[in-house]
C-alpha cells in the first residue's frame, strides 16, 4: 500500500514538471522565465558536486560549462569546463581576479609566471603600452610630443618639449619646451627647462642645467652645476661638477674638471685631471691629476701622470711625460718632454727641456734649453743657457755646453763619424761656416783647407786674419801662415815654418814686460864686481848644427856667448832643458852689462881727474907718466866699446831665438 502511494506521488511530480515545461521553480511558484531552474530561499544555498582535484580531472567527456567545486589542491574553489567534452579546458574562478572587461583594473596585476603578449606592430591611435608579437614594446607611441617618462615626477612640467626620454625619480621634472633630451637617473636634468639635445646619465647628472644645449654628462653628479653651458662632454663621477656656463669642454675621468666654472674649450682626461681649473681656456690635460691645480692658465698641454700638477696661471706650456713640469706655477711658454723634465721649474718661461729629468735644477730661469739625460742649467735662475748631451750641465748665463764633463765629455765631429779630438772637422776640399753680425760685415769660418776670419772679399779695406793650414799627409811638413790685407792686397804677415823658424813680412816691434815692481821683490842686493866677471866671458861668432834630432835651428852665422862659460860666472842666466841642452837668458844679461858700463865709467872719470892733476905738475918726467895714463884710458875705452858690442850681439841673438 505504501509503495503504491510513493509511486503515485512521483508520477504526479513528473506530470507537474511536464506542465511547467522549461521553467522549474523550487521554493517559488513563479520561476523566472529565463531560467530552466529557479531556486528561491532565504536561508539556504545551492550545492554543486564537490570533488577532489583528481576526481575533477577524472570526469569522462565533461560537458562544456560543467561546474564543480574542487575541495583540495593549490587552487580549491569553483572550476568549469571552458572547452568541449572532447577537449576539456578546466578554468578556475579566481575570487580576487581583476575585472578587465572594461579595460579598467581594480587592483594590481600580478602576472606571476605568465607573459604579456600581443599581436600588433603598433597600438594604432591608442595611448598606452603596446606589446608586439616579437616581444617589443610600444611605449608612449601616441603621447603628445612623443615623450617618454619613466619614474615618479619625471617630466611632469613638460608642455611642448618633444622627443624626450626621462627615466628616474624627478628626472627632467622642470622641462617645459626642451626637446630631444635623454635624462637617466634620479634628478638627472632636474632643472632643465628649455635646454635641448642633452644626454644626462647618472644620479643628479646635469641637475642644474636650465638652457644649456648639446651636453653629454655621464656619471653621478657629472655636470651637476651646469646651467647654460653648452657643447660639453663630462664623463665620470663628479666630472665637471661645478661647471656653470663653460662650453666646449671635455672632461673624462673621476672628478676631472671638478672645479671648472666658466672655462671653455678644455679637454681633461684622467683621474682628477684639471681638477682645480675654474676659468682657464683651451687646455688639454691627459693623465692622473695632470694640471691638477690649474685655475686660470690657458693654452696648456699636459700629458702624463701629474704633469703640470702645480700649474696655476701659467700659459702656453707643453709638458709631456710623467711628472714633467710638476712644480710649474706661473711659467709661460715652456716645452718639457721626458720623465721629470723641468720638474722644479716654477716661474721660468720660454724654456725647452727634453730628456729624463732634463732642466731639473731650473726654477725661475728663462730662455734656457737642454737636450739629454739630466742635461740643463746647474742653478735655478740662469738665462739663455743651453746644454746638449748626456749629463751636460751649463753653469752660467748666455752659454752653450756640448756634452758633460769627465767621463761624460764628448768629441764633436763635422764631416766625420769618429772625431779625433774635442773638435774634428773633416771633409774633401773646403767647407764654410758663415754668419752675419749686426754690423753687416759678412764673416766666415772656412775649413779644413783654410781657416778664415775675414770678409769674403779680400778687396775690402777691413783688416782680417787668415790662417792657412795645408791638408796633412803622412809625409807633409806643416806650416802656418797668418795673412792680412794691405790696400786690398793679401800679405803674408807671419809664416811659421815646419822647422820652427818664423818669417815676418816687415819689421818686428817686440815689447817685453817682466814683473819689476819693487813691492814684488825681497832680499834686494846690489850687483857688484861685474867687470871682473865679464872679463871671464867672451863674445863668439858661430853656426848652429843642423844634425841634432828634434832641434830645428836657424842657419847662417850667429853671434853670442857660450852657455857653459856664462853659467860658471852667472848661473842665474842659464837654464837646462829636459833634454840636457842649455839656454841663455839674454834679456837678464842686460842688467849685468848696465852695471859693467857704470863701473867702467867710474874708472874713466877717475883717470881723467888724475890726468888733469898731473898736467898742472907737468915736468918732463911727469909728461911721460901722463902719456902712460892716456894709453891706459884708451885701453879702457876700447874695453867699453867691446862691452857695448857684446850687449848688442846678445840682443840680436835673443831676437833670433
Amino acid at each position: 500500500m505504501t509503495s503504491f502511494r510513493l509511486l503515485s506521488l512521483a508520477w504526479a511530480l513528473l506530470l507537474a514538471t511536464a506542465v511547467q515545461a522549461q521553467n522549474v521553480g523550487i521554493g517559488t511558484a513563479a520561476p523566472d522565465a529565463s531560467a530552466a531552474l529557479d531556486i528561491a530561499s532565504t536561508g539556504k544555498g545551492l550545492l554543486v558536486p564537490r570533488l577532489t582535484q583528481a576526481q575533477r580531472a577524472g570526469i569522462s567527456s565533461p560537458a562544456a560549462a560543467l561546474l564543480v567545486y574542487q575541495i583540495n589542491g593549490a587552487q580549491p574553489g569553483f572550476w568549469y569546463n571552458a572547452g568541449t567534452a572532447g577537449a576539456p579546458a578546466w578554468t578556475f574562478f579566481n575570487p580576487t581576479a581583476d575585472n578587465l572587461g572594461n579595460h579598467t583594473a581594480t587592483q594590481a596585476l600580478n602576472m606571476q609566471g605568465q607573459a604579456l603578449t600581443g599581436t600588433g606592430a603598433s597600438v594604432g591611435a591608442a595611448v598606452g603600452l603596446g606589446v608586439r608579437a616579437d616581444g617589443g614594446l610600444n611605449i608612449g607611441q601616441n603621447v603628445t610630443g612623443n615623450n617618454l617618462y619613466l619614474g615618479y615626477l619625471a617630466g611632469q612640467a613638460n608642455t611642448t618639449g618633444t622627443n624626450n626620454l626621462f627615466s628616474g625619480l624627478s628626472s627632467g621634472t622642470a622641462n617645459t619646451t626642451g626637446s630631444n633630451n635623454l635624462f637617466s637617473g634620479s634628478y638627472s636634468g632636474f632643472s632643465n627647462t628649455t635646454g635641448s639635445d642633452n644626454l644626462f646619465d647618472g644620479v643628479s647628472s646635469g641637475q642644474a642645467n636650465t638652457t644649456g644645449n648639446d651636453n653629454l654628462f655621464s656619471g653621478s653628479f657629472s655636470g651637476a652645476s651646469n646651467t647654460t653651458g653648452s657643447y660639453n662632454l663630462f664623463s665620470g663621477f663628479k666630472s665637471g661638477l661645478l661647471n656653470t656656463t663653460g662650453y666646449n669642454n671635455q672632461f673624462v675621468g673621476y672628478q676631472s674638471g671638478f672645479a671648472n666654472t666658466v672655462g671653455n674649450s678644455n679637454q681633461f682626461a684622467g683621474y682628477q685631471s684639471g681638477y682645480s681649473n675654474t676659468t682657464g681656456n683651451l687646455n688639454q690635460f691627459a693623465g692622473y691629476q695632470s694640471g691638477y691645480h690649474n685655475t686660470l692658465g690657458s693654452g696648456n698641454y699636459f700629458a702624463g701622470y701629474t704633469s703640470g700638477y702645480s700649474n696655476t696661471t701659467g700659459n702656453g706650456n707643453q709638458f709631456t711625460g710623467e711628472q714633467c713640469g710638476y712644480s710649474n706655477t706661473t711659467g709661460n711658454y715652456n716645452y718639457f718632454a721626458g720623465y721629470g723634465s723641468g720638474y722644479t721649474n716654477t716661474g721660468g718661461s720660454n724654456n725647452q727641456f727634453v730628456g729624463f729629468v732634463s732642466g731639473n735644477n731650473n726654477t725661475t730661469g728663462s730662455n734656457n734649453w737642454a737636450f739629454g739625460y739630466q742635461a740643463g742649467p746647474s742653478t735655478g735662475a740662469l738665462i739663455n743657457a743651453g746644454a746638449l748631451g748626456y749629463n751636460a750641465i751649463v753653469s752660467q748665463s748666455n752659454s752653450l755646453v756640448l756634452g758633460g764633463t769627465g767621463p761624460d765629455a764628448v768629441s764633436v765631429g763635422i764631416g766625420t763619424t769618429a772625431p779625433r779630438g774635442i773638435l774634428d772637422v773633416a771633409g774633401a776640399g773646403d767647407s764654410y761656416l758663415v754668419a752675419n753680425p749686426s754690423n753687416g760685415n759678412q764673416q766666415s769660418v772656412y775649413l779644413p783647407g783654410h781657416l778664415y776670419l775675414a770678409p769674403y772679399s779680400a778687396a775690402t779695406h777691413i783688416a782680417y786674419i787668415q790662417a792657412r793650414i795645408p791638408n796633412p799627409t803622412a809625409t807633409t811638413d806643416l806650416g802656418l801662415t797668418l795673412r792680412t790685407t794691405d790696400n786690398g792686397n793679401v800679405v803674408n804677415a807671419l809664416t811659421l815654418n815646419a822647422n820652427g823658424s818664423a818669417v815676418f813680412a816687415g819689421p818686428v816691434t817686440a815689447v817685453s814686460f817682466s814683473p819689476s815692481d819693487a813691492r814684488l821683490k825681497q832680499d834686494v842686493q846690489p850687483l857688484d864686481g861685474v867687470l871682473a866677471g865679464l872679463q871671464q866671458l867672451r863674445a863668439v861668432r858661430y853656426h848652429y848644427r843642423q844634425d841634432v834630432a828634434g832641434h830645428p835651428l836657424p842657419q847662417g852665422a850667429q853671434v853670442g856667448v857660450l852657455a857653459q862659460e856664462l853659467e860658471a860666472v852667472y848661473p842665474e842666466l842659464v837654464s837646462t832643458g829636459a833634454d840636457g841642452f842649455k839656454a841663455v837668458n839674454y834679456a837678464q844679461l842686460t842688467p849685468v852689462l848696465l852695471e859693467a858700463i857704470k863701473e867702467l865709467q867710474l874708472q874713466v872719470e877717475t883717470l881723467s881727474k888724475q890726468v888733469e892733476s898731473s898736467g898742472r905738475r907737468a915736468t918732463q918726467a911727469g909728461a911721460a907718466s901722463v902719456q902712460r895714463d892716456v894709453q891706459a884710458e884708451a885701453t879702457l875705452l876700447s874695453f867699453e866699446q867691446r862691452l857695448r858690442q857684446l850687449e848688442a850681439a846678445g840682443g840680436r841673438a835673443q831676437a833670433a831665438h
